[in-house]
C-alpha cells in the first residue's frame, strides 16, 4: 500500500498525468478538477489567470484561451470543456459495460459509509455493487488530514483513507460502478434492486 501511495506521489511531482487548463473562477474547470481529484486521475492544474506558459502550451495545440476548460491527455488527446463521463472514457475510468449479473447488495454512493458496507458485504461472500455518479471517497476524500477516524491513531490524509477503503473493498470482490447513477429501483417477482446508467 505504501509502495503504490509514494509512486503515486512521485508521478504528481513529476508532473506526468493530465493537464486540466482553466481558470479558478470557471465552474467547469473547477467540475473537472474534482472530478478528476475525486477519482484520483494522475492531474496537473494549469491556472490560465497566473501561469505565464499556460497560454504558449495551448497554442501549441492550435486552441487559445477562450477555449477553456481544456483537458491535455497523456497520449495527446485534446478534450474542450468534457463532461465528467467524458472524461472518465478519455482516461479509461468506468467504460466497462455495467455486469449482466444480479447483485446480492447494491450500495449507492462510494463515501466512507459507502465503502464501508461494500467492505461488510463483499466479505461475508455476497454479490456487492457500489455506484457512484462522481468518484470514491465523498467528501472525505479530499480532506487535508483525518484525525478522529477510528483505526486512525496517527491521522491520515483523506485521499490515503479514500484510496486505502476503495482497496479494500476491491480485495473482497466488490464491484465498482463509477461513474454511474443510480435511476431507480425496479422490483422482479420478489426482489428489487436498482437500475443503474452511465
Amino acid at each position: 500500500m505504501q509502495v503504490i501511495l509514494r509512486r503515486r506521489q512521485w508521478f504528481l511531482q513529476q508532473r506526468a498525468g493530465l493537464q486540466i487548463f482553466g481558470s479558478r473562477t470557471s465552474p467547469d474547470a473547477r467540475r473537472l478538477q474534482e472530478f478528476a481529484t475525486r477519482n484520483r486521475l494522475l492531474h496537473v492544474w494549469v491556472d490560465l489567470d497566473t501561469d505565464p506558459a499556460a497560454g504558449a502550451v495551448l497554442a501549441q495545440q492550435g486552441l487559445d484561451p477562450s477555449d477553456a476548460p481544456v483537458v491535455l491527455m497523456r497520449g495527446g488527446e485534446v478534450l474542450r470543456n468534457p463532461s465528467n463521463s467524458q472524461l472518465a472514457r478519455a482516461a479509461g475510468l468506468g467504460t466497462a459495460a455495467v455486469p449482466a449479473k444480479t447483485f446480492d447488495v447494491a450500495v449507492v454512493g462510494a463515501g466512507p459509509a459507502g465503502l464501508a458496507a461494500s467492505v461488510y458485504g463483499a466479505s461475508e461472500g455476497l454479490a456487492t455493487a457500489v455506484i457512484d455518479g462522481l468518484g470514491v471517497g465523498g467528501q472525505i476524500g479530499t480532506t487535508s488530514r483525518i484525525e478522529n477516524y477510528l483505526g486512525f491513531p496517527v491521522g491520515a490524509s483523506g485521499e490515503e483513507f479514500a484510496e486505502r477503503s476503495l482497496l479494500q473493498a476491491l480485495r473482497f470482490g466488490a464491484t465498482l460502478l463509477v461513474p454511474r447513477t443510480a435511476t431507480g429501483l425496479r422490483g422482479h417477482g420478489r426482489r428489487t434492486g436498482p437500475a443503474a446508467r452511465p
